[in-house]
């Protein structure tokens, strides 16, 4: 009777992380367009003496997007009236590392449920 109710609670297990994986993989079925990357504000001084940022006055700023390629961490500076679709496009990039560093785990518990049932379902012959 053990054994049944073992094999039962692995296979409400497989079942709940099927529709977990069906749930992350549709996420990259959508074409929304993504970028990588993080958006956000870059307060910096000039370095010009004359400027009034060099005399206690507030640094410039600007909004830039910040990515990293082939080890070195790259700057681009968001156009203007573009922010909140670029921010967009970040945040749903993020989603999809997320879900795709969750599929992974996932399929690594799938596979050893998976083998737990084949395992529970075996008989001698």
């Amino acid at each position: 009777m053990q054994k049944n109710n073992r094999v039962s609670r692995w296979r409400q297990t497989a079942r709940r992380l099927g529709e977990e994986h069906a749930r992350l993989l549709a996420l990259f079925l959508v074409a929304d367009p993504v970028l990588r990357g993080t958006v956000y504000e870059l307060r910096r001084r000039c370095g010009k003496p004359r400027c009034a940022c060099a005399s206690d006055g507030p640094p410039h700023s600007s909004w830039v997007l910040s990515w990293s390629e082939r080890g070195r961490t790259r700057l681009r500076v968001v156009p203007a009236g573009s922010l909140v679709e670029w921010r967009l496009w970040t945040s749903r990039y993020q989603k999809l590392r997320k879900a795709r560093a969750r599929l992974v785990t996932l399929h690594t518990e799938l596979l050893t449920i998976l083998d737990a049932l084949e395992q529970g379902r075996r008989r001698e012959p």
